[in-house]
């Protein structure tokens, strides 16, 4: 072989090496994209709903929040997705090694609230332990709170969701420490489906800190008017890491329990109902008030990653169910002009930005996806997801109206997903 045969070849091999990497760096649609090579996949969509028909035991998108893996659940023996209670948690503590932001700290260690709009907490400097009297400094912190931060509307409430990692400012608790941090925490005894619906609570001090292998826990009861202790001892909890579960969850009465949640393994979206803060168009007047939302999509086990792909500038959604910055009929994440199907249908394994999957944004689908007003939804057409799985394959999803398109879809008939994979990781 001659100097010119082995230049051409060289041309060729260089040649050809800028094809792969321009294929792999530019989709068909013209997206760029980063990251790993993917095998292609090529799968006829799924339409499926997720309501009560998969969800096991289930009876209330009030009551309860639901876990699934959304490409296997269906309505068969095995198939359906797990539910459990809403009411059966007080605190939620992070079970998994991976870091994510806490209050713009990067931790691995999380304690948190299950909020409704009367379960609320607040930290307390003047309570050292969980024996000695109740001393009338503590009384009066005690009341206080019980006055100016309960019932005070949505003071100190911040923008509230169960299981929402990414946002900041939210957690009572957050991350533990090496020493004893004490709480006034408010439990409600039902669940709120709206701000003004009745309940009965307790109050609860209760100690959190970080051991160095486990969580280790302390509460005890107050009376009603937070100046005393009830008659029961202190109960003392310690609850270690399990790599099994995304957390592990307490409950003031009955104890630590796994039963909230499956294993990692068992599921990918979850469905929840929360209590955030919902903002008013500042053209009405602004300000804000409790809103119980149901509906929320989860996707906070670590091990699944996700990303929006979203073709206008809407941010509906955040920090409410609309844009602030456009009335709700001319939010372009409605308009039927912006509508994504195209770009759905033709999504591809060369799509795919690997960069932007994230498992901060462990509630990245959210309420994001949808437009609320009086019990009712319409879906936002302007965007879907790329959910990239424990096994490394990779799926497109979107939302879909439960019922005729176009029209308003009831919360409480549960959501519509379509979604195909696209893709496995080599």
């Amino acid at each position: 072989m001659n100097k010119k045969q082995i230049l051409g070849m060289v041309v060729a091999i260089a040649m050809t090496a800028a094809s792969c990497q321009k294929d792999q760096a530019q989709g068909p649609d013209g997206l760029h994209v980063n990251g790993l090579a993917y095998t292609a996949v090529t799968e006829t969509p799924t339409t499926k709903a997720i309501n009560a028909s998969v969800l096991d035991g289930f009876t209330s998108f009030d009551e309860q929040q639901a876990w699934f893996d959304f490409t296997t659940v269906g309505t068969g023996v095995g198939e359906k997705g797990k539910v459990s209670n809403r009411t059966a948690w007080h605190l939620g503590f992070y079970s998994q090694n991976g870091t994510f932001p806490v209050n713009g700290t990067a931790s691995n260690l999380l304690a948190y609230l299950n909020y409704t709009v009367n379960t609320q907490g607040k930290q307390l400097t003047s309570i050292s332990n969980l024996i000695v009297p109740v001393s009338s400094t503590a009384q009066t912190e005690i009341s206080n709170a019980i006055t100016n931060f309960f019932n005070g509307g949505t003071f100190g409430m911040g923008d509230l969701s169960t299981f929402d990692f990414h946002r900041e400012g939210q957690f009572v608790i957050g991350t533990p420490g090496s020493s004893d941090r004490f709480y006034l925490i408010r439990t409600a005894n039902s669940v709120q489906v709206h701000p003004d619906s009745a309940t009965t609570t307790n109050l609860f001090v209760v100690s959190v800190r970080w051991t160095g292998s486990a969580y280790q826990i302390s509460h005890r009861a107050l009376n009603t008017a937070g100046t005393a202790w009830l008659p029961a001892a202190a109960a003392n909890r310690t609850i270690a890491k399990s790599s099994d579960y995304q957390s592990r969850f307490l409950n003031f009465t009955t104890g630590i329990t796994d039963a909230i949640q499956p294993e990692l393994s068992d599921w990918n979206l979850g469905l929840s109902a929360v209590v955030l803060k919902r903002y008013i168009n500042p053209t009405a007047g602004g300000g804000a008030y409790p809103f119980a939302l149901k509906g929320v999509v989860l996707n906070n086990n670590p091990a699944v990653k996700v990303y929006r792909v979203q073709t206008t500038g809407s941010t509906a959604g955040a920090p409410g169910p609309f844009d602030p910055n456009y009335t709700w009929q001319n939010d372009p994440a409605l308009a039927t002009a912006n509508d994504i199907t195209t770009q759905f249908d033709n999504f591809v394994a060369a799509n795919i930005d690997d960069t932007k999957f994230s498992g901060n944004s462990q509630e990245e689908i959210g309420q994001y996806y949808r437009y609320l007003d009086m019990g009712n939804y319409n879906v936002f057409v302007d965007r879907f997801y790329i959910i990239k799985l424990q096994n490394g394959d990779v799926y497109k999803l979107r939302f879909l109206p439960l019922g005729v398109a176009g029209s308003s879809s009831p919360v409480n008939n549960g959501i519509q997903i379509k979604y195909a994979k696209i893709a496995t990781t080599p």
